[in-house]
Formats: C-alpha cells, structure tokens, sequence
C-alpha cells in the first residue's frame, strides 16, 4: 500500500489486501448483492458480519490517513458496478469508522477521531474508469467534548454525496442507513434523493444542489427537524407531493431557482412559520413569467422573519409596500431591481421614506412600517433615487442633525447602487460616504454606499 499524505489508494477491497483473498464475510455480502437479493435483514446481517470482521484489519490503519481515506473498489471492470456500489457504501464507511471506537479526550494527545471519510469508487490510476464514479464525503463530529466517543456505527453526522462523472452514473440505490441512522446534515448534487436511502428522522440541515422541486417537497416532508434548507439551482421535476408540506422548524429557507415560473405551486404546497431568514433569487431574467405572490404567503404564514433577499424578478411583479407590511420585524432588506424598469422599487423606498411622521405630527416619533430595519441593501437601483431620500428613510437631517433632537435610533446600514449590466457582464463603479454625527449621536451611526454606473 500507499500512502501519499492523508491519503490512502487501496487498489482492491480492503479485506482481500489484509488476507490476501475476500473473506467469507465479504464473498456472502458479495452474492447478496450481485443477485440483488431485496431482503433487508439480510444485507443489515451481511454488513454487520463484514464489518466485524474487518475491525482487527481496519485497527492497523496509520492514525495520519483516519481523516480522508481515498478507496478504491472495482477490481473488475465487467463486475456488475452498481451491485459494488450499492454494497460498499456502508461497509466502507462502516469499516474506517470501526477503527475509532473510543478515542480518548481531545486534548490527551492520542490518535484523534476522523474528521471526514472521503472515498471514491474510480481508481485515479485506472483510465478505464475514467470519469464514471461518485464520491461520497461523510464527516464524523464530536457530540461532547467531555467526554469518549461511542463504538456506535450510527453517530455519523453530516454526508456529503456528489457525483463525479454526472448524474446518470449514479446507482438506482445506496443505502446508507446503517451507518447514518441519526445523520443530522445532508447535502446532495446532482443526484436523485430517491435513489440516496437515510434516514431524514434527525435531519436538521440539507442543502441540494441541482435537485427537482418536488423531491425537495418529499425530502422536506419526511425530514421534520430541518432548521435549515438550502436549494440551489433547483429546476422543475415532476409532479408534487399531494397536499400541504408543513415543516414547524426551519429558521433558514434559502432558494435560487433555475426556472422562477414554479415558485408559485411550489410556495402554495409549504406552511412555514418559522423562518427567520428567506432568500430567493433566480439565477436569470425571465420578465414574462408569473411570479408567486408574497403578499398571499406572509398573511398565511405569519413567520418572524428578520431576513429577507429577494432577487429582481421575483421582486418586480410584487407590491411590495404591501408585503413588506405583512413582516413587521424585518431588520434586514435585501433586493435586485434592475434600473428604472422596476417599478416596486420606487414603491418601497417611497414607502420608506414615508414611514416615519413629520416632526410636529401628534402620532409621536413611532413608525409602524418595518419599524426594526436596520440594513436596507438595494442592487442595480433606480437612478432616480436621490439623496435626499435615504435622509427620510432613516428619519435623520443631514443638515441640522440636533433638529431632530435626542431620540436614540438603532445603527442603520444602506446599500443603495445603480448599475449598468452589459450582457453577461455586470459592472459597476462604488463609492463608499461616511456620515460625521455629533457627539450626542455617537451611539447612532449610518454609513451609507452609493454606485455610480460605468460610463
């Protein structure tokens, strides 16, 4: 054997370089899955044999390789690959993780608890395998630190799968339940979620990238824990999910669409009343779709939504004044409005403007609309915003600052920029003012960014 760094290239199974030949516990795994037998007691029985097997081999593995560990399985490109595939994902897995049963304390100066496992079923050497495998990143983190480590096989945390010679590599199916039965984070590219068996139980985090809307649906409806979910260039699948995906916990809904004409089936099929950040924003242009009304979602999902970053097409089609007022704690604001051309951004900074009562009014210094905003960030905004504006969003007099007297404001940040975008390519020119406030506003500071479109 090799070993190059932290990494190791195991040239055949790891059983057959330890004894010379497969084991027995590994040829009865090996026919279990090449007639795809469909018992699952079976296999669970099989890997569960293999793996026990395989501890005093793994136990020989230098501590320097137990953070990645690069293997390779496809001693035989006429083998049946999937077959290989399907049956090796958990025993890999499960074999480097039987290396650490308990490691010591942190700090105590032994061999550490693998970090990550990093495996591939392509030989780098092997062009005959050339650009037909996948990897799979599993990453192992500490529950405690006061404490040892559990022998269990099931405390695998996060899982990373990415294909690395396309989608249409990838098997009908890996289950990896065995050894990710309380997996917490996922993140899946370019592969169907269907064909990927875990257990979604524990799930708090997933990110997908390039993954269909309706099996983000499914995977959000069996995943109730999700805190977090990141969508990234989702496109549209197949049909959805029937009735209502209502998931309680997501504090973070982040979305980028590749096609935004879905946003509206796909936002009506969700109740979320817990997302305190939500971004949505297309990768393209597309001016002639309909755009799901936001306005609608927030009166029927009433969230305590502190973030909000919506891109320009899904911005421009809005009444904005209309839906911001359905998100009274809002702090940050975030949107694309391309130019002139997008008329909510006039409404919503005019709206800003307005929010705050004239000095002598008797309704007092309170304003009710977006009454917490304290980051307002506008790209590629209309050239008609003037200066004179952002002093009336913020309530502040630039000329006669104590005219406005002693009332303690939160900080306030403004990003507002014109721009110019030239195909694909989008320039712009910055620069930066600072606000010089007295003394008595010293707690109170606005700075505010302003672009000038290239000429």
């Amino acid at each position: 054997m090799h070993y190059p760094g932290s990494l190791v290239h195991l040239s055949l199974p790891e059983c057959k370089l330890a004894n010379g030949a497969l084991c027995r516990q590994c040829e009865d795994l090996q026919m279990l899955a090449d007639r795809k037998i469909s018992d699952t007691l079976a296999l669970d029985n099989a890997r569960s044999a293999v793996n026990q097997s395989h501890v005093p081999f793994i136990r020989k593995f230098p501590p320097e390789i137990g953070s990645k560990i690069f293997v390779s399985y496809l001693p035989d490109p006429d083998d049946d690959l999937w077959a290989k595939i399907e049956m090796s994902g958990p025993l890999i897995l499960g074999a480097v993780r039987a290396k650490f049963p308990g490691s010591p304390h942190r700090n105590s100066g032994a061999q550490s608890y693998p970090n990550s496992i990093s495996r591939a079923l392509t030989s780098p050497t092997d062009r005959r395998w050339s650009g037909s495998g996948y990897r799979v990143l599993a990453v192992s983190r500490r529950t405690s630190t006061s404490g040892p480590l559990t022998a269990s096989l099931a405390d695998l945390s996060e899982l990373n799968t990415e294909p690395e010679g396309g989608k249409d590599l990838w098997p009908g199916a890996v289950d990896l339940r065995s050894v990710a039965s309380r997996l917490q984070q996922l993140t899946v590219q370019s592969v169907k979620i269907p064909s990927l068996l875990v257990h979604f139980g524990s799930l708090t985090h997933l990110t997908t990238d390039a993954i269909a809307d309706n099996e983000c649906l499914e995977a959000m409806q069996s995943a109730m824990k999700l805190t977090t979910c990141i969508f990234q260039e989702i496109p549209v699948g197949s049909t959805l999910v029937d009735g209502l995906v209502t998931c309680l916990k997501p504090q973070k809904f982040d979305i980028e669409p590749d096609e935004n004409q879905f946003l509206d089936e796909f936002f009506n099929k969700l109740y979320l009343p817990a997302p305190e950040i939500l971004s949505i924003m297309d990768q393209f242009r597309h001016p002639d779709t309909t755009i799901f009304n936001f306005t609608a979602f927030f009166e029927r999902c009433r969230c305590p939504l502190t973030h909000l970053t919506l891109g320009n097409s899904e911005s421009e089609p809005q009444n904005m004044k209309a839906m911001l007022a359905q998100v009274p704690t809002l702090k940050h604001l975030s949107f694309t409005a391309r130019e002139d051309r997008n008329t909510a951004l006039r409404d919503v900074l005019q709206a800003l403007a307005d929010r705050y009562p004239p000095p002598d009014s008797e309704s007092g210094d309170t304003t009710t609309f977006l009454p917490y905003l304290e980051d307002l960030t506008c790209w590629d905004s209309a050239r008609t915003f003037g200066w004179d504006l952002i002093s009336k969003i913020f309530d502040v007099n630039f000329e006669n600052m104590h005219s406005i007297g002693a009332v303690h404001r939160p900080k306030v940040a403004a990003a507002l920029c014109t721009s110019r975008v030239e195909g694909e390519r989008h320039e712009h020119r910055q620069s930066r003012y600072h606000t010089s406030l007295p003394a008595s506003w010293a707690d109170w500071n606005q700075t505010v960014c302003l672009s000038s479109p290239i000429r």
